[in-house]
């Protein structure tokens, strides 16, 4: 017959650890096995030894225990309150609240505005001292859109001086 040994849950047995099946069952083992039965007594033994030994030993005095704790570690602070950089996130914050309140208020002129209007007339011309072929074109919106021809341009022998030309509406 093959007795299968107890030997794993003796020490909490001796402990008092294990449940009420588990306790029954090596109780019956160690009646009838001789190996399991003397290691039970040397386990209960060992055991009996140390709660003697505790027992003898002096408890230490509050103060010394004390001394013996490690100190309290700091109080651990987030990455976004530390070395400042919630000052720079507030700081981005604002600046955006500040854009975004520019974008709203500002006043739309582009709403107000007519979506074509006539330019006035223009001309081309140097700002050298040499006198130079030019072309000059002047010609409305209205009138190109009018005709189905575009205005022609017409040489002229030398350049218009940027000061003669007239000045242009609206700037005086």
């Amino acid at each position: 017959m093959e007795q299968t040994h107890v030997f794993n849950l003796i020490s909490d047995y001796v402990l008092g650890l294990l449940p009420v099946a588990e306790r029954r069952l090596v109780e019956r083992h160690a009646a009838d096995c001789t190996a399991c039965r003397q290691q039970l007594v040397a386990e209960r033994e060992l055991s009996q030894r140390v709660r003697h030994t505790l027992a003898a030993l002096p408890t230490p005095s509050p103060a010394r225990l004390a001394r013996r704790q490690p100190p309290p570690s700091p109080a651990r602070v987030p990455l976004f309150f530390q070395a400042g950089w919630y000052k720079a996130w507030v700081t981005v914050g604002v600046l955006l609240a500040i854009f975004a309140g520019t974008l709203y208020l500002r006043p739309n002129t582009a709403a107000n505005a007519p979506v074509w209007a006539d330019p006035a007339p223009y001309a081309l011309a140097t700002a050298t001292e040499q006198p130079t072929a030019t072309t000059t074109v002047t010609a409305t919106a209205t009138q190109v859109a009018g005709s189905a021809e575009i205005p022609s341009a017409t040489p002229t022998a030398a350049a218009t001086p940027i000061a003669a030309l007239p000045a242009p509406p609206g700037s005086q």
